[in-house]
This record gives C-alpha cells, sequence and structure tokens, in this order.
C-alpha cells in the first residue's frame, strides 16, 4: 500500500490542525516539515520540528501525532 504524497506545507498545516485542537498544547507555535533520508522503502522520508513559545519543551506525545501522518503520507520529494 502506497502512501499519500502531500507537500512540507500540506503537511505543516495538517499536523498544526491538529496541534490546535489539544488545549495543552497551546504553546506550540509552527511546525516545519523536512525531508530526511530513506532507509528502507517503509521508513518516514520526513520528520517535523516545531517552534514553542518561551522555554517550553515540545510536548513527548506530539511524537504519536507525528508518526501517525509519517505512517499515511510521504513527502513528495522535488
Amino acid at each position: 500500500m502506497s502512501k499519500e504524497l502531500k507537500t512540507n506545507t500540506e503537511l505543516e498545516s495538517m499536523i498544526m490542525d491538529r496541534v490546535r485542537k489539544n488545549a495543552d498544547w497551546w504553546y506550540v507555535k509552527s511546525a516545519i516539515v523536512t525531508p530526511v533520508q530513506r532507509n528502507a522503502p517503509h521508513l518516514p522520508n520526513w520528520d517535523a520540528a516545531f517552534v514553542v513559545d518561551g522555554a517550553a519543551l515540545r510536548p513527548a506525545d506530539i511524537h504519536y501525532l507525528v508518526t501517525a501522518f509519517q505512517n499515511q503520507y510521504d513527502l513528495i520529494e522535488a
């Protein structure tokens, strides 16, 4: 089963839509999706980093959100 292809802008928007629905993640201001080298066909070809307000850290459980999207979508490679 192949994954649906998305641009980094589309993935960032989808991630932030979910982040905004979680009141506990109010301090996450934006997501940045960047390509990563795929070491195997089933592994993701992108990862996400986050800009947070102040000294707050990236929420630990946001990893599950990113993993869910990585399992569904591949980044369109230029």
